[in-house]
Parts: C-alpha cells; structure tokens; sequence
C-alpha cells in the first residue's frame, strides 16, 4: 500500500465537479475534497513533522505528497495537523464521495453560520466537528443512540429544549448550546471541550481537566482539530 512517508505521491483521483457551485463554492469543495481523498487512505502513514502538500493537474485531478517536487505543490495540511488528518474519517461514511459531503457543507452553512455567531463560536469548528461526528447526515443515529448532525443524546436535546432532535436546525442549536457551555467550562480550551463533547464533561473534570485516556476520545480530538485548522483558511 502506499504511504507518504515512503512513496511520494499518492494516487491522483478526480473530484466531482459541479458548475451550479460559485466560484467560492469552488475553493470550498476542492480544499474540503482535498481533505478527504486523504482521508479515504486509511492505511497510509507520515511522521510527526511532515507537511503534507497538493498539486492540481491540467485534468482536475488531486496529486497529494509529503515531498513537494515543484512550485507547483501548495501546502494543504501543515505538521503537526497532517498525521492527525489521517485518520480523519466521519463517523458515518455512508456519505460516499466527496461531491456529496462539500454540497452538504454548503446547504448548511448560513444555518451554521447564524447559529454559532449568535453563542460567540467559530462556525468553522461546528463544521469540523458536525463533519466528524455524522458527516452532515441529519438522520444519523450512533450506536449509543446520538442523534442527527451534531449527535445529540436525548438527555442533551432536553436539557437544551430541542423538541425534534433530527430537525436541522434545533439539532445545531441544541449542540452548538452545548459546545459552548463546555467552552466556558474549560475556559475556551478548544480541546477540553471536544473531549467533552465526545466523552462527557464528567469524564475529562475526572481525570483532572486533561482529555480522557479513552482511544476514542484520543483520535476524536485531533481529527475535530485537523479539520478545524483547514477549514481556518476558507471563507465559510
């Protein structure tokens, strides 16, 4: 199997193209797409310290590297984000491609948008954590039974008055609430607070504010926060 740290360029694949989308549009699907043709190699492997770099060919299609071969390669994930990123794969990957996953960002983001402005957060971590946790599939349900884009536990939808946890909005509203509570529990440290928001706040105030040692909590983190670091740079 490939890896970025011991074969140079990964695999090109195409990326769906829609010309309805806007030139904005545009710069959102291919970066988010770049993202996940990374993620969709699972096995693949970079050391702590690499970059991990892309190059567009004359086709469209996506040439990803941890060596970049020429002016023509352009940082996309910086270290140490980029082994994180690995990993990264929403929890619900009955999302096939890439195409299906950015118009879902799109369709979102000024319910999105309006809700976390309106509780002080960045809406583009409640993009990367709605991608991670159900990979904008409203009707999600987890084995735990979490419910909708940002898997809600019954318990959380009434503690914050959502009446329908699958609708849309409510379900944003109820978890953006909720994340930012935890921010405010954590005096807005962004990584207490998605430990928290995957483990429970009891679980990291009981390990003394430090995430918990849980494998699933562990990986969560940093893949929220990879996302998080490259949605940074578009104007969502």
């Amino acid at each position: 199997m490939f890896t970025l740290s011991g074969i140079s360029h990964l695999p090109q694949r195409t990326m769906p193209k829609n010309p309805s989308l806007s030139t904005s549009s545009h710069l959102l699907q291919a970066s988010v797409a770049s993202l996940l043709w990374l993620a969709l190699l699972p096995s693949a492997h970079c050391a702590d310290g690499d970059n991990i770099y892309q190059r567009k060919g004359m086709d469209g299609a996506i040439a990803l590297s941890n060596i970049p071969e020429g002016d023509d390669y352009q940082l996309l994930i910086a270290a140490p984000f980029a082994k994180a990123a690995m990993g990264f794969v929403p929890n619900y990957a009955s999302i096939a491609n890439v195409g299906t996953l950015t118009s879902r960002i799109l369709r979102f983001k000024d319910m999105v948008g309006s809700v976390a402005q309106s509780k002080q957060v960045d809406p583009r971590l409640i993009h990367a954590l709605i991608s991670v946790e159900s990979g904008y599939n409203p009707q999600a349900i987890s084995p735990k039974g979490a419910v909708g884009l940002m898997q809600l536990m019954p318990a959380t939808a009434r503690r914050y008055g959502v009446t329908d946890i699958r609708d849309p909005r409510q379900n944003i509203e109820g978890g953006v609430r909720y994340f930012s509570d935890l921010l405010r529990m954590f005096n807005q440290d962004v990584s207490l607070a998605l430990a928290a928001y995957n483990a429970g706040e009891n679980a990291v105030l009981k390990y003394g504010r430090q995430i918990p040692p849980y494998q699933e909590t562990k990986a969560y983190v940093p893949k929220v926060l990879a996302l998080y670091e490259k949605l940074n740079s578009l104007k969502i």
